[in-house]
């Protein structure tokens, strides 16, 4: 879902799997992006080399996010991305590793995917932030509690 308010907050525009030579946002400056998921944000129609962002299975409550590969922080906007094309593809099964974390006790509530191999530090949760956590094969993951 991407949204043209920060904190997923204004008009929003859900895709799904396909090419999209036109978005209806002005700027994008916040995205949501379910597990199972790759999203691709484009400054020209057609993306050949006009990548903006891409992500995998994550929210990103403020656009640009700071160390964007795709370009310098002098070329990047102080809010939003103006998109002009979207791509968004399905991940294969075996391509998502990480965590499902979800707020509800058995795997129910909103859930948000965590990738292996990096390291998430959570402040400001009301207790209990976690109801539940189901790994994908082949990951694992440590919790510790403050």
């Amino acid at each position: 879902v991407l949204y043209d308010g920060i904190g997923y907050e204004g008009k929003s525009v859900e895709l799904l799997p396909g090419d999209y030579n036109k978005v209806k946002l002005a700027q994008v400056r916040s995205v949501r992006v379910p597990a199972g998921l790759k999203v691709r944000l484009y400054s020209v129609p057609d993306w050949p080399d006009s990548m903006l962002d891409d992500f995998s299975a994550v929210d990103i409550p403020a656009l640009p996010r700071e160390n964007n590969p795709y370009h310098s922080p002098e070329e990047a906007p102080s809010f939003g991305l103006r998109v002009k094309s979207v791509k968004v593809t399905e991940l294969e099964p075996k391509d998502l590793h990480g965590v499902h974390l979800y707020a509800g006790a058995n795997h129910t509530g909103h859930a948000q995917f965590y990738s292996s191999g990096q390291s998430y530090v959570f402040t400001g949760f009301t207790r209990p932030a976690v109801g539940s956590a189901r790994a994908t094969p082949s990951s694992y993951g440590s919790f510790w509690g403050g």
